[in-house]
């Protein structure tokens, strides 16, 4: 059930579209990769999931985070869903204004999630999972504002 839940939100996600309009203040929420994590062994943490690939663990970067705060404030504050911000940026180019280089990509979702079922939803997805696992990435940001969600990933920042 939980399972048919979570399919169906990423369904929603990952076909949002959005208007221009205005919203209330944003509540900001950011995140910590200590505090991704969970007792429940289907949750595993995104270092533990990465450590089954053979991969390097993920560190939290305050630029990162910012730029995935920047562009989640600007979803809930002009109400849409997209990659490109309201001024035409993209993911990618939120973070190499930052300073951010090597790989860089960008997960967004708009839900009732929380820390742990947003990251299953990601990993769910191949285009998401993808970006999560790419093995060049070493930090990461993840905010959420108001229900939008944004993780950044970066080879470094």
């Amino acid at each position: 059930m939980i399972r048919t839940a979570v399919a169906l939100s990423m369904s929603l996600i990952l076909t949002a579209c959005g208007s221009a309009g205005t919203a209330p203040s944003p509540k900001i929420v950011t995140y910590d990769v200590e505090q991704i994590t969970s007792t429940d062994p289907s949750l595993p943490d995104l270092n533990q999931i990465r450590a089954k690939f053979g991969l390097q663990p993920l560190s939290v970067s305050a630029t990162a985070t910012r730029v995935a705060q920047k562009h989640a404030q600007d979803m809930a504050r002009n109400n849409f869903f997209s990659h490109r911000g309201s001024d035409g940026s993209t993911g990618v180019s939120r973070l190499t204004a930052a300073g951010c280089r090597g790989t860089r990509a960008e997960n967004i979702a708009k839900g009732p999630f929380n820390d742990k079922t947003v990251l299953q939803a990601w990993m769910d997805s191949p285009s998401h999972r993808a970006s999560m696992l790419k093995p060049d990435v070493r930090v990461y940001g993840l905010a959420n504002v108001n229900g939008y969600w944004v993780m950044t990933l970066a080879g470094r920042c």
